[in-house]
């Protein structure tokens, strides 16, 4: 059986203070969307599938879950544009789990961030996270996500260049369900 190592990641308002902020970009725009699950499963697809998103439980395996966070009053989607165009997205929830929730207070979760293949590495990434971080950081003290080995490569660079910490890895067996055409497609 094979493995991934989740990283579970975190920054406060306080430690945010510090950075350096990025520059505006020209023609990028976030906007909150309304939830769908079809348009849900359209940008899922475009971001997700080279790092095989959709195929673990919590999106192939639970779909009535997954429907009841869409549309739960606590969760919202966000997405990036350059222009006109569709680059990307963010969906921002409550943490599910009261273990995260119960150590930090007064905290919002990243559940999924991500570009369009052709849109990583130009910077937008960075531009989108400072941004949400602007959002969330209004409202509430602490900002957390997780995120798996099988992911981009520079993933957690990533993160840790945006300010985040890693507070914990944990190795894990892995969880994808595969069927033929997913491992297909996202071989």
């Amino acid at each position: 059986m094979s493995t991934f190592i989740k990283h579970h990641c975190l920054i406060n308002k306080k430690d945010r203070r510090a950075l350096h902020k990025t520059d505006a970009m020209d023609g990028l725009s976030m906007e909150i969307r309304d939830m769908n699950t079809a348009y849900f499963d359209y940008i899922l697809d475009r971001v997700g599938t080279p790092w095989k998103w959709t195929c673990r439980p919590k999106y192939k395996g639970e779909r009535d879950a997954l429907s009841n966070r869409l549309y739960d009053a606590d969760t919202q989607l966000l997405t990036f544009k350059k222009g006109e165009q569709l680059i990307g997205y963010t969906l921002i929830t409550l943490p599910k789990t009261s273990k995260t929730a119960g150590v930090y207070k007064n905290i919002i979760e990243i559940e999924n961030f991500g570009l369009f293949p052709q849109y990583t590495a130009k910077g937008y990434g960075n531009f989108f996270l400072q941004q949400i971080f602007d959002e969330l950081f209004k409202d509430y003290d602490w900002i957390y996500l997780t995120t798996r080995s099988t992911n981009h490569k520079k993933v957690i660079p990533f993160y840790q260049k945006n300010g985040m910490r890693v507070i914990k890895s944990e190795t894990m067996d892995d969880d994808l369900l595969l069927d033929d055409t997913s491992e297909n497609v996202a071989a």
